[in-house]
Order: structure tokens, then C-alpha cells, then sequence
């Protein structure tokens, strides 16, 4: 990890594509060395499954963050927009999902002070991501 990604972002990344991820393009939405480290961090064959319970927990949230984003847009709430945008694009990254981190991001940065006029477009793709991220977190044995 370095300086700039803990850094606080003051403008939304702009190398992040909105454009949904072609499937047949093979990239894994997950970064899967994270998982690994997250795996390093179990002691012994007696641990519980550090990383199926991290996943679950992401997975059990996302639906909700999902529906917070759609009703924070559809109502002006750029308060909740912004929150829900900043502890998402933090748990997708502890997780290796650096995009639908970046998504996120572009999100949190866009929300500050007003939902942006682009708020349904970045929506569309974190959704489009997150069903990529979901389906790399069933083959990983989560689900």
C-alpha cells in the first residue's frame, strides 16, 4: 500500500471506466493476492474460515449499500449517498474488488455537497461490478 492510496481523494479518479466490464474479457473483478493475505492471517487449521466470513459479511451488506445508493439518488440524499459510496468503497477494497473500490470512489467524491448529474450512470456500473465481484466470490467458495 502506498502514500496515495491513503491519502484522501479531493476528485474523482479519473482512469476509472464507466463502461460495464465485458465478462469475456477474463480480468478477475478480484484481486485475488488480497484474499490471500487475508488468508495468511488465519493461525493454524483450527481457525475459523477468516475469509469466508469476511466475504460473507461483504456480500451480506451489498445488497443493502445497493438500495441505499438507488434511494439516495432517487430522493437528493447526497449525505447518505456519500456515506454508503465511502464504507463501500472501502470494504470492496479490503476485499481486492479495485474497481468497484474505484466506482465507488468516483461516487464518494461526486456526492460531497449534491448528488452528481452523473450519479445514475456511476450507479449503473458499480452495479454491473458488483455482479462481476459477486460471481468471482462464489468461485472463491464463499457462497
Amino acid at each position: 500500500m502506498t502514500l496515495a492510496t491513503l491519502a484522501p481523494m479531493t476528485e474523482a479518479p479519473s482512469s476509472v471506466d464507466m463502461e460495464p466490464v465485458r465478462s469475456a474479457t477474463g480480468l478477475n473483478p478480484i484481486d485475488r493476492r488480497v484474499l490471500e493475505d487475508i488468508r495468511n492471517l488465519q493461525q493454524g487449521g483450527t481457525a475459523p474460515d477468516v475469509v469466508g466470513k469476511v466475504i460473507g459479511l461483504f456480500l451480506e451488506s451489498s445488497p443493502i449499500n445497493l438500495q441505499i445508493l438507488r434511494d439516495a439518488i432517487a430522493t437528493g440524499d447526497a449525505a447518505a449517498l456519500h456515506k454508503t459510496s465511502h464504507s463501500w468503497k472501502s470494504s470492496s477494497g479490503m476485499l481486492g474488488a479495485g474497481r468497484l473500490s474505484a466506482l465507488c470512489a468516483a461516487m464518494e467524491v461526486g456526492s460531497r455537497t449534491h448528488v452528481p448529474e452523473d450519479a445514475e450512470k456511476i450507479l449503473g456500473a458499480i452495479e454491473a461490478e458488483y455482479e462481476r465481484v459477486y460471481i468471482a466470490l462464489a468461485k472463491e467458495g464463499a457462497l
